[in-house]
């Protein structure tokens, strides 16, 4: 039990130690290992750079499709939205109506 604790103890006063130093005494620069930025690495292959190109042309017709979908519903939403506006600017706005129209413009925002 007591070299237990006596190694336990030479440990924890290495470990003091070891903490003490700064951050750059710790450090050991190793001659032939180095570290890269997988992230950027493949951001600047050619293949990445190559479909980043390509893929407005290949997928035209989904791209077509969801932004004039995003148009149906903006304009279908728009003049709800200017409801609101114009109704939160009176004198005495109603609150329980604001909120119902408020809900709704965000009922079809989620569905949609």
């Amino acid at each position: 039990m007591k070299m237990l604790f006596k190694a336990v103890c030479a440990a924890s006063v290495a470990l003091g130690a070891v903490s003490a130093m700064p951050m750059a005494a710790q450090a050991q620069v190793v001659k032939g290992i180095g570290v890269a930025d997988q992230r950027l690495a493949v951001f600047n292959s050619s293949a990445f750079q190559n479909a980043r190109t390509q893929r407005p042309t290949t997928y035209k017709p989904q791209i077509d499709q969801a932004n004039t979908f995003r148009q149906q519903v903006a304009a279908q939403l728009q003049p709800m939205v200017d409801k609101v506006n114009a109704d939160a600017k009176a004198a005495k706005p109603d609150e329980n109506s604001l909120r119902q129209q408020v809900a709704q413009i965000q009922g079809i925002e989620a569905q949609a």
